[in-house]
């Protein structure tokens, strides 16, 4: 059962809205949890690096990688949005979210902050066709998935102890 951060209600795991008060749900996508602990941010990373070292090797010309970066950057950018909305949206009389859960909610604007950092340096890589740049991305952008894998891990620690102190499974 996912626990509604604002009422308390106990909410089946397949929605991501309380059914008592509308709020967003804040927690841990069953998808973001791979094998041997590789998330979903991890596998986005890999994906950056991969087309980063096709850059490097001579097989993507610029312009090719210009055209994936476009999708790329289009769908961590939603999946930005998305975690910001779930944070801002997680409040409601009687329950501050950023006080209750600092270290989880800091760790995801810290990891959203490398995202866009890092994003910005690959469109700034495309511009002057500077390589090296490209890879120093990477490398931020490895950071933040990082920090918001942290924040993974907080959330459905948050979400069990929750559980728990409510009586909820």
């Amino acid at each position: 059962m996912i626990i509604c951060h604002i009422c308390g209600h106990s909410n089946t795991p397949e929605i991501n809205h309380c059914e008592k008060c509308g709020a967003r749900l804040p927690k841990l996508d069953p998808r973001s949890a791979g094998t041997a602990g590789q998330t979903r941010q991890t596998v986005k990373y890999e994906r950056l690096r991969t087309a980063v070292m096709k850059l490097k090797t001579g097989e993507q010309s610029w312009i090719e990688f210009q055209d994936w970066f476009q999708g790329f950057y289009e769908d961590i950018m939603g999946r930005i949005q998305g975690l910001v909305d779930s944070i801002h949206q997680s409040h409601g009389p009687g329950w501050n979210y950023y006080e209750e859960f600092t270290e989880e909610v800091e760790a995801t604007f810290s990891g959203v902050e490398d995202y866009e950092t890092s994003l910005n340096q690959v469109w700034q890589a495309i511009e002057t066709s500077d390589l090296v740049l490209a890879q120093a991305a990477v490398k931020l952008f490895l950071r933040g998935a990082e920090k918001l894998n942290d924040a993974l891990v907080l959330n459905s620690e948050t979400q069990r102890k929750l559980e728990e102190n409510w009586g909820y499974m």
